[in-house]
């Protein structure tokens, strides 16, 4: 026994330690492994990046010249000449004045071409220009587009000058073919040098596979010698024979690649630094670490030594020790192995779990900033459709309706309408809005979803839609209930990469457990939108955590794993149940159940979409005396318009920027001339609307007070404690909205209340 508690007391720190550097070195290895990739990733990302900005900038560029050359060929003067036959001289002549009166730098030759190929007139400005030009038999074989101007490949003009043809042909003003006219360009680019240090590349060329010349944009060179298709980064050797990354992209509209180099040993040269940091952390963390461990063994094992001596000298008194130490310890290796095997899984099962938890922090990370990015794009733009539909709404109203001005401005308004629904699309995404629940026919949901469908579904996959006619209502918000759809919508997509059937169905069913999704309760009616795909399914695995949020089955960057989680969500915070349907193979069924509205199951219509502000009518039972309005609003366009809607009522308006310059305008005002109303932006510089509301409070109980806002949620930030709660009113609004806020404003401060 002392000789196995001596051992151990020997063996312990040092196969403590050992586990602890091994598992440093394991974790360093995967954090390495895991971080180099996603580094490499982002350098090649960046790479393609700057060569689809040149290419781009390329094509812009190109298509001027070919809009230039087009406008050139349909001029009077020249489809004159054709028509009439001009002789040589004359037809000479008129090239020569376009050539040299027609801005274009780059022009080195010019040519008039008869519709059999027959040359008319010459111009050249760089010898040997004119030789380059393409053959009529390239036009008769419909090589070159017969409407339009057209960009040739990259030709040599002399052995040094990279130069390229553009065409454009001539008609008379009935489309008949007069002829062609061909110009010579010398392909020679200016700031080439700055190109390069914006995108950071080393060597940039211009050419094509096709055809053997390649340009640097300066002289002819040697084109690249390609190791993969073109279009994907792959590794090269450039003319310094240094190892490099090379990366090709068409130039739209011309038969140019565009193609970029960069060092790989740039590229490269921070991951391997990042790395050589990595390892040294983590041997100095293993180091450690065993350190520690070490001295914690040690102590254990002190302990254990001080335990054997006292049971050596127990033993010696009792004169049994011989006995004792003959014994030869029983050890089982393979029980040794199988604990440091088990003790292995379990760190690489904690390291794997760590890593996902990253990731779903990143994620969410991101989505929360995309979420802030649309909810900040939602509220400018509310300030803008403020703005068009006050004055469209005012310019309406002045208009007859019968004319041709205010069929006009219908459409405009309406165009308003829709840019408003996409904000609060925006809003509804960023968690900015708030539910905007009522009865709803999900007939009409689907229906005015199936225009946003039709883009989301490719041609390969056929679409069905299946309505039960006469559906009862539920209660639900209409925008959440889109967003339900076109997720499953986009689900169903993605499963059939090959393509297949969608349909999309609705039906009235008798479902038990409706509520709380205990399959055992009370039956109950509800409406069912089910949307079924033919695509590869899901086994039992994928199923038990379909709805689980940032679970997803899709390749890294295709999905977020927050669609069914999201849907999953809305449906239950409306009273109903998702059910999933699916086996490997047979595609799946998502069937969303919603409750039956009880107070809407009969004959009656109410809206089945939110109502547009436009459709808002002012209460006008009591006519609201003029008077002064205070106004604080930041934006000049919407301060603009709420100061042009009140006055043409007859208030008279004291406008300003920000709510601190408000307060001194009241702390200046006699009491007797306080303001019938303060109304105040939500969001703006300084002291916000509702802290501004709570000063009033304090200081002018009795003063009315209006908050305008985008954003949805104001009324829950709005301080319980105020003796008058102010009157929210949402943007984008118009006029009637505008004076109906107004009105119940003053209402509520007389009666003690909001209206």
């Amino acid at each position: 026994m002392t000789r196995i508690l001596r051992s151990i007391a020997i063996r312990f720190p040092l196969l403590l330690a050992a586990i602890v550097i091994a598992v440093a070195v394991v974790t360093g290895q995967l954090a390495n492994r895991e971080i180099g990739q996603v580094l490499v990733g982002a350098a090649r990302h960046d790479l393609e990046d700057g060569v689809t900005q040149l290419a781009q900038m390329l094509g812009d560029g190109l298509q001027t010249a070919r809009r230039n050359l087009t406008e050139a060929a349909s001029a009077e003067g020249l489809r004159r000449a054709f028509a009439t036959q001009a002789s040589e001289a004359d037809a000479q002549r008129l090239l020569e004045r376009y050539a040299t009166t027609t801005p274009g730098p780059t022009r080195a030759a010019a040519r008039l071409l008869a519709p059999d190929g027959t040359v008319r007139a010459t111009w050249t400005r760089v010898p040997g220009a004119t030789s380059m030009g393409w053959t009529i038999g390239s036009l008769r074989d419909g090589v070159l587009p017969r409407d339009s101007a057209s960009i040739g490949p990259l030709v040599a003009i002399s052995d040094t000058m990279p130069g390229f043809v553009a065409v454009a042909p001539v008609r008379a003003a009935d489309g008949t073919q007069l002829g062609w006219l061909e110009e010579v360009h010398v392909a020679r680019g200016t700031g080439v040098a700055e190109i390069r240090k914006l995108i950071d590349i080393d060597r940039l060329l211009i050419g094509s596979t096709s055809w053997t010349v390649w340009s640097d944009f300066d002289r002819i060179v040697a084109g690249p010698e390609f190791t993969a298709a073109p279009d994907s980064v792959q590794r090269v050797v450039s003319p310094g024979g240094t190892p490099a990354l090379g990366l090709a992209r068409p130039v739209a509209g011309t038969p140019w690649l565009v193609w970029v180099e960069r060092p790989e040993a740039e590229v490269m040269a921070p991951i391997d630094q990042f790395l050589e940091r990595m390892w040294l952390a983590t041997l100095v963390i293993a180091v450690v670490g065993a350190g520690f461990a070490w001295l914690l063994a040690h102590y254990f094992a002190s302990r254990i030594r001080a335990v054997a001596g006292e049971l050596d000298r127990t033993l010696t008194a009792h004169g049994s020790s011989d006995v004792t130490e003959d014994r030869p310890p029983v050890r089982d290796p393979a029980d040794e192995l199988r604990q440091l095997e088990e003790s292995y899984a379990a760190l690489e099962q904690r390291v794997e779990e760590r890593r996902r938890l990253d990731e779903q922090v990143l994620q969410a990370q991101k989505l929360e900033a995309v979420g802030r990015l649309a909810g900040g794009i939602a509220h400018d733009f509310n300030n803008l459709l403020t703005v068009m539909a006050s004055y469209g709404g005012m310019a309406r109203e002045s208009l007859p309706p019968g004319s041709p001005e205010a069929k006009d401005l219908d459409e405009v308004l309406k165009a308003i309408d829709r840019a408003t629904a996409l904000t609060r699309h925006l809003l509804t995404f960023s968690r900015q809005r708030l539910s905007d629940v009522r009865p709803l026919d999900v007939n009409v949901v689907v229906r005015s979803t199936d225009s946003m469908l039709v883009r989301l579904i490719p041609s390969n996959v056929e679409r069905s839609i299946e309505l039960t006619e006469a559906l009862p209502f539920v209660i639900a918000d209409h925008i959440q209930l889109e967003q339900v759809l076109v997720n499953l919508v986009v689900n169903a997509v993605d499963a059939m990469p090959e393509g297949g059937r969608l349909t999309v169905r609705t039906t009235r069913e008798r479902v038990s457990g409706l509520r709380g999704g205990d399959a055992s309760g009370p039956e109950e009616d509800c409406v069912c939108l089910a949307v079924s795909d033919t695509g590869v399914g899901m086994d039992a695995a994928t199923m038990a955590r379909v709805f689980d949020p940032f679970f997803t089955t899709k390749p890294l960057g295709k999905g977020t794993g927050l669609g069914l989680a999201t849907v999953h969500g809305i449906v239950q915070s409306a009273g109903g149940r998702v059910v999933a349907y699916s086996e490997p193979g047979q595609g799946t069924t998502m069937r969303v159940y919603l409750p039956v509205a009880r107070a809407h199951n009969g004959n009656a219509e109410p809206p089945s979409r939110p109502v547009s502000p436009r459709s808002v009518q002012a209460i006008t039972a009591e006519h609201l005396v003029p008077g002064l309005v205070l106004l604080a609003e930041d934006d000049p366009s919407t301060r603009t318009v709420i100061r042009r809607i009140l006055e043409t009522r007859g208030h008279r308006v004291e406008a300003r920027e920000t709510a601190d310059a408000c307060l001194e305008w009241l702390t200046n005002c006699p009491d007797d001339a306080l303001p019938l109303a303060v109304i105040s932006d939500v969001m703006m510089p300084g002291m916000n609307g509702i802290a501004f509301a709570a000063v009033l409070r304090e200081r002018y109980p009795q003063l009315p007070v209006i908050l305008v806002s985008g954003y949805a949620d104001v009324r829950d930030r709005v301080p319980d404690d105020l003796a008058i709660r102010p009157v929210i009113l949402e943007k984008p609004f118009t006029a009637s909205a505008l004076h109906d806020a107004l009105r119940r404003a003053v209402q509520g401060a007389v009666s003690g209340g909001e209206a």
